[in-house]
Formats: structure tokens, C-alpha cells, sequence
């Protein structure tokens, strides 16, 4: 039961935390609408949300890599215990990627199971926004 509990709240967190950077706005469309993840507003007619549908979308897409293959290694460890020597291995891929790459970058690692480091959360987000 717990587990249960424990994974809805981690979802939960997990889509604002997506939603706050904007990640999960594909431009594929939705089937039948003509309307893009991008342009998507919510509940529809149908009383289902593109919302919903375009966060499986990406969650579900093969994750693009950044020439970081190596963070694979990470799979499932906490944002909070990383060693220094760590951090600096995710430090290096984004310090080496273009700042429009970021929020990409983000979504590649969350879909991988990867937390980014905590120390790195910050400087993540804002080069996410541009």
C-alpha cells in the first residue's frame, strides 16, 4: 500500500516538477485534433486531457542522449548522494551543451530514471529557461 502512496506522490512531483520547466511539450500531434503538445490547453470535449496524453508520450519516447551515456551509472540514485567527483560528471555534460539544450537534457535524464544532483539543480533550471 505504501508503495502505492509513495509512487503517486513521486509522479505527482515529478509532473510539476516537468510542468514548471516546461518539459513534456513535444510538437507531435495529437491524434485526430491537429493539435500539437505545445498548443495543448487541457480537458477537451471529451473530458480527457492532451495533457495527460502528451506527458506518456514523452515519458514512454526513447531518450535522447548527450554524449552521456556514462550517467547511465547513476540510474536510481538520490539527487542527495552524489560525491563531488560525481557531481562534477554531470557538471562537465551540461557545462559542454548548449543552454537551448538544457531542458532536452533534463527530460533525457528524467525519462533514463537519472535525478540530476541536488548542487546542480539551480543552475539547471535557469539554463532550462533561456
Amino acid at each position: 500500500m505504501w508503495i502505492v502512496v509513495v509512487t503517486l506522490v513521486v509522479l505527482g512531483v515529478l509532473v510539476a516538477v516537468l510542468k514548471s520547466l516546461g518539459i513534456g511539450a513535444g510538437e507531435e500531434p495529437k491524434a485526430g485534433t491537429g493539435h500539437s503538445c505545445a498548443t495543448c490547453s487541457g480537458a477537451g470535449a471529451d473530458g480527457h486531457g492532451c495533457v495527460n496524453e502528451c506527458l506518456l508520450r514523452n515519458l514512454m519516447a526513447e531518450p535522447v542522449y548527450f554524449d552521456d551515456e556514462e550517467l547511465d551509472a547513476y540510474r536510481g540514485r538520490s539527487s542527495s548522494s552524489y560525491t563531488e567527483k560525481e557531481v562534477e560528471e554531470f557538471a562537465e555534460v551540461m557545462h559542454t551543451m548548449r543552454p537551448e539544450e538544457v531542458k532536452e537534457w533534463l527530460k533525457s535524464l528524467t525519462s533514463r530514471g537519472i535525478h540530476l544532483p541536488d548542487s546542480l539543480k539551480d543552475e539547471a533550471i535557469m539554463l532550462a529557461r533561456g
